[in-house]
């Protein structure tokens, strides 16, 4: 978990790269066609943070719902991965619920 000193250190970083890359594409863009106000490159720039920002969000979320659904539904965690085997265990809880997923069948 971050801290309040680390958190604020990274949004700093953050916003300091998204100022240079604003100000690089506000002086190229001068540069390239002086006839564009500054105000419309304001407004492209910050519709394309924007839209980079939804897109990384969405990305992210879309992610998590496939981990979880996938987990729910009896897949092995990626971060066990690096154990070469699955956690201590969870063979055993496998095989007993497929032997009560068995029973049940057998009783209806």
């Amino acid at each position: 978990m971050m801290t309040r000193k680390a958190r604020f250190g990274f949004f700093a970083r953050v916003l300091t790269c998204v100022i240079a890359i604003s100000a690089m594409i506000i002086f190229f863009s001068r540069r390239t066609i002086p006839d564009v106000s500054l105000v419309a490159v304001f407004a492209w720039i910050g519709a394309a943070v924007l839209l980079a920002l939804t897109a990384i969000t969405l990305g992210f979320y879309a992610t998590m719902r496939w981990h979880t659904w996938c987990l729910n539904r009896g897949a092995t965690d990626p971060q066990w991965m690096w154990f070469g085997g699955e956690p201590p265990g969870l063979q055993k809880l496998r095989h007993d619920g497929d032997r009560q997923h068995a029973q049940r069948r057998f009783h209806q």
